[in-house]
């Protein structure tokens, strides 16, 4: 029969052992994902479902438009107004 020791050392060695393997795994799933011609990135991407994307309506567009003509009238008139 094993000593308790040694039962919890093999315990340890294997527990480290699976780390090891798990890292191993996964950096050779990347070197697959490399080899087929993608990223490791996009492959995970790839099973993400694609968002939508979001459209901004004219009406938005304009307020934004209006609020930087805005803005950038109020900076050039203060501009202006330093220079004086």
């Amino acid at each position: 029969m094993p000593n308790t020791h040694d039962t919890e050392f093999l315990a340890a060695a294997l527990a480290g052992y699976q780390c090891k393997l798990a890292e191993i795994e996964e950096r050779m799933a990347e070197i697959r994902a490399l080899l087929a011609g993608g990223s490791p990135a996009s492959s995970a991407k790839a099973a993400a479902p694609a968002k939508k994307k979001r459209r901004l309506s004219p009406e938005g567009r304009a307020r934004i438009i209006a609020a930087t003509k805005k803005r950038w009238a109020a900076v050039r008139k203060a501009k202006a107004g330093a220079a004086k």
